[in-house]
């Protein structure tokens, strides 16, 4: 299975058929050319001997996240997941996929200098949006709702951008969806993924409930989208209605906006803005020139609007947008 993200040709190898279409059916938007060289090639093993595929590599492998999957070598455009024991099929599927989100994401940053901000981005017509917040903000949920009313889906995590003769251009990312158990029992929640198959998960990340986009509205996810707002969703919970407000400047934006494995393994800091200086400034240049030229807009919403409305809302803002 061959996979071009973005320029990045990702070859995955599994010792599991079933794992392979499976992951193959999240990443369909990404299949490539068969005659494409690998950027970098991913083996999958369910043995933690990893006699399968790559015995050799096992004693070099590095451990990522305790009890869940070790790699080793993809600087080298070459990785070995090995799944531990006990992992359910639908667990190891979730641990390819990550990793393989994770690799392709090191890669377009480092490989084709890409700009990764931490954000969900979905598209109207020709028009995307960017929605930043912190973790726990809404952007997830509010992709969700506007996938349901006919918005198209780039990503609800990480988006990349890129720039071309002073246009913006979203990219979107490899992963599947992932959903916790407030939105999953809300009254829209439960009307939404109403027969649709959730895979269930405990020992990945946190408790809650993974989904495909396209079990929400088929051939629902973009490649790519011209940016035309950005929107940065606030945290406070008090707030009864939707209210919207012209942000200005980019300072209050920094301490939103985080960009990933872009510049280090752990960007939520209070420099954020130094960091990107530091270490990115490509990055750091892309950034002001989307807050200079991108109109950005400050919304505080409430979970329990429905998402007729909030559709309705974000179209209106769009067609604010040039």
């Amino acid at each position: 299975m061959l996979f071009d993200i973005h320029g990045i040709h990702v070859r995955l190898v599994s010792d599991s058929h079933k794992i392979g279409n499976s992951v193959s059916r999240e990443l369909i938007g990404f299949a490539a050319q068969k005659k494409v060289i690998p950027s970098i090639t991913i083996y999958v093993c369910r043995h933690t001997d990893g006699k399968s595929i790559t015995p050799e590599v096992v004693q070099n492998a590095e451990q990522i996240s305790p009890g869940i999957f070790t790699f080793t070598d993809f600087q080298e455009m070459k990785s070995t997941i090995l799944l531990k024991r006990g992992y359910s099929f639908d667990e190891a599927v979730l641990v390819t996929l990550s990793i393989v989100g994770y690799i392709s994401r090191f890669l377009l940053a480092k490989k084709k200098q890409l700009t990764g901000i931490h954000s969900a981005s979905l598209a109207y017509g020709s028009k995307g949006v960017l929605l930043a917040g912190n973790s726990g903000s809404g952007k997830t949920t509010m992709s969700l709702l506007l996938i349901k009313k006919g918005f198209k889906y780039l990503s609800d995590e990480e988006t990349f951008i890129e720039k071309k003769r002073d246009k913006l251009t979203l990219l979107s990312f490899p992963r599947h969806i992932r959903i916790g158990d407030g939105f999953a029992e809300s009254s829209e929640g439960k009307d939404m993924i109403t027969g649709h198959t959730l895979t269930r998960y405990s020992a990945f990340y946190q408790d809650g409930f993974i989904i495909n986009p396209d079990d929400i509205s088929s051939g629902c996810r973009l490649k790519s989208a011209k940016l035309a707002a950005c929107i940065v969703l606030a945290e406070s919970e008090k707030y009864k209605r939707l209210t919207v407000k012209k942000s200005s400047g980019t300072a209050y934006l920094y301490k939103l906006l985080s960009l990933a494995e872009t510049l280090s393994t752990n960007t939520e800091t209070d420099s954020v803005q130094k960091i990107i200086r530091k270490n990115n400034r490509k990055a750091y240049d892309i950034i002001n020139f989307m807050f200079d030229t991108t109109p950005v807009f400050h919304i505080q919403y409430s979970l329990k609007k429905n998402s007729a409305e909030l559709a309705d809302f974000i179209k209106e803002i769009l067609d604010y947008c040039k």
